[in-house]
């Protein structure tokens, strides 16, 4: 197998590892919902949803946060539903809401309650607090936090606080693979790639 396959194949098994583990987390959010749903409306929730989520409520689900999740059950209660919602009507439940506390969190300089809050405050939080008055600020808030909400939607929201691999990351089959093939051929006939991969490598083993 040459040097790119062993790449794409190592990065395959990467997004797939990835993909299992968001596979994980949304199933297990939506059989929390569901837990929840069924105590709040009895067999009522069941008859109209089944007694299982589907995957139209898993896929759905995935584009909100676990704060949304539960602001949505929440919302069920507090507004006086008098039927359970739909998978549309639940996510509005938990995305449509006031901006008044996270307009508030961000003047008192209180934690960020998701990525929606915390991209509002980074493209205008400054003018918000320094610049506008307080009808002005709040409005533009309302805006930029409404345009960063539709990006979380669409999932082209960026994930902040993403982790680096760390010098101790662990080393794979592949990675031990591509070291070897390396280290088997000269210099001069070596790839410009199998140069770069085997630095890389040897880096991470350090």
């Amino acid at each position: 197998m040459d040097i790119k396959a062993l790449v794409a194949r190592n990065q395959i098994t990467s997004e797939s590892s990835e993909k299992i583990n968001s596979n994980t987390g949304n199933q297990m959010n939506a059989d929390w919902l569901w837990e929840r749903m069924s105590g709040i409306w009895g067999s009522q929730w069941t008859r109209e949803n089944g007694a299982s989520p589907s995957q139209d409520w898993i896929a759905g689900l995935s584009s909100i946060t676990d704060d949304h999740l539960k602001r949505g059950v929440n919302r069920t209660v507090s507004d006086r539903l008098t039927w359970p919602p739909s998978l549309p009507q639940f996510l509005s439940l938990c995305l449509d809401f006031d901006t008044t506390d996270a307009f508030n969190r961000m003047i008192n300089r209180k934690p960020v309650l998701d990525d929606v809050e915390y991209y509002t405050r980074q493209d205008c939080g400054y003018r918000c607090k320094r610049v506008l008055d307080d009808t002005k600020a709040r409005a533009l808030f309302n805006k930029t936090f409404a345009l960063k909400l539709e990006l979380k939607r669409k999932g082209k929201l960026p994930i902040r606080d993403q982790k680096l691999l760390s010098n101790e990351s662990t080393v794979t089959e592949i990675d031990k693979e591509i070291s070897q093939r390396c280290d088997n051929s000269s210099e001069r006939s070596k790839s410009a790639l199998e140069n770069r991969m085997n630095r890389i490598i040897k880096n991470r083993v350090k």
